[in-house]
């Protein structure tokens, strides 16, 4: 024991509980980065994500005539054509689309 009446083990045990806690808050840290990372890599993802008509029709709960109205008359979704007939659209033009859609109440 040294004159503040607290013995050596004490005194390593506050040091490893403080080594510890640093660890932890640099762990935590660290993981809070990972996380946002990913998200970003997920979103980066999903923005250059092309969908097929079947997989819109889907995503907007709609069928083939109503996208193809969204198409041709309303233009509101741009597609991309690969060949002839064969459309993709762009998952961020279509989350565009929805989130622009939404009005006020």
């Amino acid at each position: 024991m040294n004159n503040t009446g607290i013995s050596e083990e004490q005194i390593l045990k506050m040091a490893f509980r403080k080594i510890l806690q640093d660890d932890f808050i640099e762990i935590k840290e660290e993981l809070v980065q990972l996380r946002q990372a990913v998200t970003d890599l997920m979103t980066n993802a999903r923005q250059s994500e092309l969908l097929t008509m079947d997989e819109l029709c889907a995503m907007l709960k709609l069928s083939r005539p109503s996208v193809n109205k969204l198409i041709h008359e309303k233009k509101k979704i741009k597609p991309v054509q690969l060949l002839d007939q064969d459309f993709r659209f762009r998952r961020s033009d279509v989350d565009e689309m929805i989130k622009n859609s939404y009005k006020e109440v």
